[in-house]
């Protein structure tokens, strides 16, 4: 027998047995908060990370009504140990996951030693209640944002339970579709666009301006947090986009768009679908997500080039280019909403959100004649033949919350292993065959390093 090869056999079994976690390594709850196009992503994950790190009687939940962007894990962690752990996934946008994890309180203007603000966020036209500013638990009121509590949750086994209240707890991971230094915009416009009927806590939507530079919170090239501790930033998974329409307008005759459309579509270089060749001869509305939407910063930056914001909204009737519309939106439920109820709309979010509640949005296929799902969708990504996509990056404090190390740790070698990712849309950055060096660098051709 060839001893080497044997030996080798040994290291490499070990090392699987070591990654599918024999024992659990998990010792206090996971609570995962930021950008809403990794909702989906994240939910249906954490079932696949806690059994890898040994748990079991693993159940799932999320909010029955109200707030749908948040869900719930619960684990015995070891197995049948009769002691649950909980690994929650809650989000607003990017710029909350960074704002979150760093302690920079929302809603109050943060300087940093050149005096710079990183984020203000100003209401027009109503008292502004929007940002997470209840949660107030001492010393770090500001690591905190409102996620599920555990003991408002009916737990089922075999299927999803409900669970109709939220507590305070301190974000250990924070979650932006881009680096921090790629949320530098401002937009000013009602929170929820064209949903005038949605409130908060009783109070009519108000027009606000959102200003960001959250490239002060870098230093040194690093994200540090309020007491000056450098972040770690895992990027192992990637984030595909995509462009969706009201039905009205795949009806009418646009069926996909090109790069150059979405350029003239979103710069505000045209006011109707025929303005582009079209013979829909209709006024085109357009869905933007508000200022620190980690997908509005991917959308300039793989799609615009030069990367251009309008950030004047109209709302109803004639605006600064006659019957042309922008509406900004604040989280992804938003965003469909807007596409869904404006006719001869489009706007985009994560390519993996269904569209089973929102029966007048249709797929809008970028450069392709059909549209793709899935693991097809995600080919393509892989291929570079679907340029919009970005690297979900999963700030965290490996010091302060070990835990968040192991799930960092198992995510880059996940891939590798040959793991299946469970959201068959997303691929492992070592999947892809063109990487980008930062989320404005062009794609170049690398090769894969792990299976497809």
């Amino acid at each position: 027998m060839n001893m080497r090869r044997f030996i080798a056999v040994i290291v490499v079994c070990v090392s699987m047995l070591g990654f599918a976690g024999i024992a659990s390594a998990i010792s206090n709850d996971i609570n995962v908060w930021g950008a809403s196009a990794e909702f989906t992503f994240w939910t249906s994950l954490a079932p696949t990370f806690l059994t890898a790190e040994g748990c079991g009687q693993i159940q799932n939940a999320n909010m029955g009504t109200g707030d749908t962007n948040q869900a719930i894990t619960r684990a015995q962690c070891p197995a049948s140990s009769g002691t649950y752990k909980y690994f929650r996934n809650g989000n607003k946008a990017s710029f909350d996951g960074i704002l979150a994890v760093t302690g920079n309180p929302n809603n109050i203007p943060e300087g940093l030693p050149n005096s710079e603000t990183i984020y203000t966020e100003t209401c027009v036209g109503s008292t502004c209640t929007a940002t997470n500013v209840a949660c107030n638990a001492s010393p770090y009121n500001s690591y905190y944002r409102p996620m599920i509590d555990e003991s408002s949750c009916t737990w089922v086994t075999g299927s999803t339970g409900t669970c109709t209240a939220t507590k305070c707890v301190q974000v250990t991971g924070g979650t932006a579709d881009v680096q921090a230094p790629s949320i530098t915009q401002n937009t000013t416009g009602l929170i929820f666009g064209p949903n005038a009927a949605k409130k908060i806590n009783g109070v009519a939507d108000p027009v606000i301006s959102r200003n960001f530079a959250l490239h002060k919170l870098t230093v040194g090239g690093n994200v540090q947090d309020t007491f000056g501790n450098v972040l770690s930033d895992i990027r192992e998974v990637v984030v595909p986009f995509g462009f969706f329409a009201n039905v009205d307008v795949t009806g009418g005759g646009v069926t996909s768009i090109k790069t150059s459309d979405v350029q003239n579509i979103f710069s505000g270089g045209v006011t109707s679908w025929s303005d582009l060749g079209y013979a829909l001869n209709q006024p085109i509305n357009v869905c933007w997500r508000h200022a620190g939407s980690g997908t509005s910063s991917t959308l300039q930056l793989t799609q615009m080039l030069p990367a251009v914001l309008n950030n004047t909204q109209v709302v109803g009737g004639a605006g600064d280019q006659g019957a042309y519309n922008f509406y900004f939106n604040d989280g992804t439920g938003d965003e469909q909403y807007c596409v869904q109820n404006l006719s001869w709309s489009i706007g985009y979010f994560d390519a993996d959100k269904s569209l089973a509640s929102f029966p007048n949005i249709a797929p809008m296929p970028l450069n392709n004649t059909t549209w793709a799902n899935g693991a097809a969708l995600k080919a393509l990504v892989e291929e570079n033949n679907w340029t919009f996509w970005t690297v979900e990056n999963l700030y965290y404090n490996g010091t302060l919350w070990p835990d968040m190390v192991t799930l960092a740790t198992w995510l880059a070698g996940a891939g590798p292993a040959g793991v299946a990712l469970p959201d068959a849309y997303y691929a492992y950055t070592c999947q892809l065959d063109y990487t980008k060096a930062s989320d404005a660098a062009a794609a170049i051709y690398t090769g894969h390093t792990c299976p497809q």
